[in-house]
């Protein structure tokens, strides 16, 4: 997917395989899929935001973050 992260996730077969396999990443690979979909500025962020598949992998990554602060609690608790 290196270098083409924006495009597959915002073709539909893509973008569907992504949403799947983000629940399954860990933070860091998470953080490594948004980087790669903000491109070397960030401005891809918006671009995929904006797209009809790229916003649905956009929204299922941020959904993961309610994942990332139930394991920074356990392990800080």
């Amino acid at each position: 997917m290196e270098g083409q992260a924006i495009m597959v996730a915002m073709g539909m077969t893509g973008s569907v395989a992504l949403q799947k396999l983000l629940p399954f990443g860990n933070v860091a690979q998470v953080g490594q899929v948004l980087s790669a979909l903000g491109g070397e500025d960030g401005s891809g962020l918006r671009a995929v935001s904006c797209d009809r598949c790229g916003g649905h992998v956009m929204e299922s990554a941020l959904r993961q973050m309610s994942r990332w602060t139930g394991e920074a609690q356990r392990l800080t608790g």
